[in-house]
């Protein structure tokens, strides 16, 4: 089994619009590999006070929610 690292550099976030590394700290979610990426991404489109965010973030989560169902499914029978 392989030891947990807990927060480290991992990823290095390029923004889009000039092509550079990010000044500041950012955290990679992968909900379709880790559940509590997806409760992390409900939390915050619930606190968000940004409407069109939340609603895309909820579309999205609506989306995901089958594909999840399948993976834990497939994860039961192996």
């Amino acid at each position: 089994m392989e030891k947990e690292k807990g927060l480290f550099d991992k990823y290095t976030v390029i923004k889009n619009e000039t092509g550079q590394p990010i000044d500041n700290f950012a955290f990679i979610l992968v909900p379709e590999k880790d559940p509590a990426a997806v409760a992390a991404l409900q939390a915050y489109a619930k606190a968000t006070d940004n409407s069109a965010l939340a609603n895309d973030l909820e579309v999205y989560l609506d989306s995901l929610c089958g594909s999840c169902r399948q993976r834990r499914l497939q994860l039961e029978r192996d």
